[in-house]
């Protein structure tokens, strides 16, 4: 690498090493390398039609590898050095990545990064996507972990957050009736009991409940991880 031109010709050279293997994170380093040198050279247009053509390479290699961390890493080094990334598009990728494979974490840990991207995007939109995908499976860390991160952006004032957390604690418990032996939901549980407000727990009815749920679940599931 310290000896090799900064050239187009190693610029394919790595795209031909990185197709063999997408885990290769030193090529990677020296392709941003060379495309670094080369943009240098040219006006802002071609350092799109160059983007294009680093997101259409990422593309191709997570068909194969759609958990390589370095491959969305690459993507996302191209978004924040193109003239006019787009935005929608990731969404729409993300979309389809995870239909593919919900609980793909890299996935959305990227999605994270592209809707805060995206100004017209507001979080209960997201908090809906979350809801969608834990439904379709309930055991989806990934989407319980997001909708935790969604939820303070969310629910600010008291009173809409204890209602939420009414809302969300059915869910868990539709959840561990489903998956009682799968700590996803459970995890979020335990998150959501630490956000009661003193008023709720004053009431002392949302522990009450979940007792009573718990102590219900576990002669129905002695198993499950609610002990």
């Amino acid at each position: 690498r310290a000896h090799s031109k900064l050239d187009n010709e190693s610029l394919q050279v790595t795209t031909t090493l990185l197709t063999q293997n997408p885990e290769f994170y030193t090529i990677w380093n020296f392709r941003r390398d060379i495309l670094v040198h080369m943009h240098k050279e040219i006006e802002p247009d071609q350092v799109q039609t160059d983007c294009e053509i680093e997101l259409r390479l990422t593309e191709q290699l997570l068909q194969g590898a759609p958990k390589s961390y370095w491959v969305w890493n690459h993507r996302r080094w191209t978004l924040q050095h193109m003239p006019n990334p787009s935005w929608e598009r990731e969404l729409k990728l993300l979309d389809y990545m995870l239909d593919l494979d919900a609980r793909n974490f890299h996935g959305w840990d990227y999605r994270r990064y592209v809707v805060a991207e995206i100004k017209t995007r507001k979080p209960q939109q997201e908090f809906e996507y979350t809801l969608n995908k834990i439904n379709q499976n309930f055991s989806n860390y990934s989407a319980w972990h997001y909708r935790s991160k969604l939820f303070p952006w969310i629910f600010i004032d008291p009173k809409s957050c204890n209602t939420a957390i009414s809302q969300d604690l059915e869910i868990v418990r539709n959840a561990v009736f489903t998956e009682p032996a799968d700590q996803s939901a459970w995890l979020y549980q335990r998150w959501l009991l630490g956000k009661v407000s003193t008023q709720m727990m004053q009431s002392n009815s949302v522990w009450q409940e979940e007792l009573s749920f718990i102590e219900q679940l576990s002669e129905i599931e002695p198993d499950s991880k609610c002990k």
